[in-house]
C-alpha cells in the first residue's frame, strides 16, 4: 500500500457527489477503477492509503489532482459570502481528473437520471464490457458491443 497526504479530502463525498461512478464502498474504503487501472483506497484523516501497482501511482496522483492546493482554494471561499456558504456542503470533494472517454460516457448516461440510477447503469455497463470484451472503456469497445446489450441504456 502507498500512503499519500491529501489535506481536507473526503473520499465518501468525492465518490458520491455525482462526478464519478466506478467506485464502491469496500472493506474500510473504496474499490474501483479508472480506465484500465484498478484501485483500492482507504482514508485515514488527511492521508489515504492506496493499493495499486507501483507503475500506476503517477496516474492516481494525477487523478486525485495532488498538485492542486485545495486548502488555498478553500481559503479563497472565505472572501465571498455565497461561496463560504457552499463550503459546508462541498468541503472535502476533490475534482477528479478522469479519463476523457469515461467522463463522456458518464455524462451521456446521466441525462435524465440521478446519482443512484447512474451508479446502477455504470455497474451494468461495466458488466457488459467484462462479459463481451476486454473490460477497458474505449471508443472502439463501444462500437463493438451488440445493440441488444445497449438497449437498456436508452
Amino acid at each position: 500500500m502507498h500512503k499519500l497526504e491529501i489535506p481536507g479530502i473526503d473520499l465518501y463525498r468525492t465518490f458520491n457527489c455525482g462526478q464519478a461512478f466506478r467506485f464502491r464502498p469496500y472493506g474500510g474504503g473504496f474499490l474501483g477503477a479508472a480506465g484500465d487501472k484498478p484501485l483500492y483506497i482507504e482514508q485515514k484523516g488527511d492521508f489515504v492509503q492506496i493499493e495499486c501497482p507501483e507503475r500506476d501511482l503517477p496516474f492516481w496522483e494525477n487523478y486525485f489532482a495532488l498538485d492542486c492546493d485545495y486548502q488555498a482554494l478553500w481559503a479563497l471561499f472565505e472572501r465571498d459570502e455565497q461561496l463560504c456558504a457552499c463550503k459546508a456542503h462541498a468541503y472535502g470533494i476533490r475534482v477528479l481528473r478522469q479519463p476523457a472517454f469515461e467522463t463522456l460516457i458518464t455524462f451521456i448516461v446521466s441525462a435524465n437520471n440521478h446519482v443512484p440510477r447512474i451508479r446502477v447503469r455504470d455497474v451494468q455497463f461495466d458488466n457488459i464490457l467484462q462479459d463481451t470484451l476486454d473490460g477497458v472503456l474505449k471508443p472502439r469497445v463501444i462500437v463493438e458491443i451488440k445493440k441488444e446489450y445497449l438497449h437498456e441504456f436508452r
